[in-house]
């Protein structure tokens, strides 16, 4: 899980990621940073791939017990920690910069702001409601309420009869209702809009939004199989 919140945070500030067992690579023009997420028995395969790769090297150890003794001069990061904090940027309540990996990615590979909201472009304009509204009711009111979502890309594998197909997608998570959406249009956003008559405030916060989009995630990237045994 924390390779790919590593991989999605790294993307979204313009780098190129890969992975390939353990390593985590992100490059961005001539910088490349290097992260080792090893299990106890892979430890020393994965440090020496992050010493031959040429590039700035993190370790995030993924079993306990750990001694920064055995890193061999890499610079040794918390799961937990930075888990919590590319969390925290991806839902828009944290800079990159003021994270664990604020310095290591501001000195390799730079940073970026992020948009924290946007707004999608009504496929209606208040024109063609007046003219929609004038042909079909004598005498109508109308309003057009903004209606908070926290939207979510996910990238999942899925391995099925030996073969992994790749599972990708966006989820929507309805602030006021709570409700999962998968959206498959490609919706134009925009910074804000020359009028609105009401925006509604979202009723659960970005954490809750988040598990309810992850769990979301693992259904729609389950393969459920059925066997029957005879005796």
């Amino acid at each position: 899980m924390i390779r790919q919140l590593v991989a999605k945070l790294l993307r979204s500030i313009g780098c190129a990621v890969s992975t390939e067992g353990g390593i985590l690579t992100a490059t961005r023009g001539d910088a490349k940073l290097v992260f080792g997420f090893p299990i106890e028995e892979e430890l020393d395969d994965v440090l020496d791939q992050i010493a031959g790769s040429g590039g700035q090297g993190v370790v995030v150890p993924l079993f306990d017990g750990f001694s920064e003794e055995n890193a061999r001069g890499i610079p040794v990061m918390d799961r937990k920690a930075l888990e919590d904090d590319v969390v925290d940027v991806l839902l828009g309540k944290k800079r990159t910069k003021d994270t664990v990996l604020g310095n290591m990615v501001s000195d390799c590979l730079g940073n970026e702001d992020f948009t924290q909201e946007a707004m999608v472009r009504p496929t209606l304009a208040r024109e063609d409601v007046v003219e929609i509204g004038g042909k079909t009711v004598d005498g109508f009111n109308y309003i057009l309420d903004l209606v908070p979502y926290f939207v979510f890309e996910y990238n999942a594998a899925v391995e099925e009869n030996g073969e992994v197909h790749e599972s990708q997608g966006t989820i929507a998570i309805n602030a006021l209702t709570r409700a999962p959406e998968q959206w498959s249009e490609d919706f134009e956003m925009i910074d804000g809009l020359e009028y609105f008559d009401r925006k509604q405030e979202p009723k659960t916060d970005e954490k809750d939004a988040f598990q309810i989009a992850q769990k979301r995630a693992v259904e729609l990237g389950t393969v459920v199989k059925e066997r029957v045994k005879e005796r």
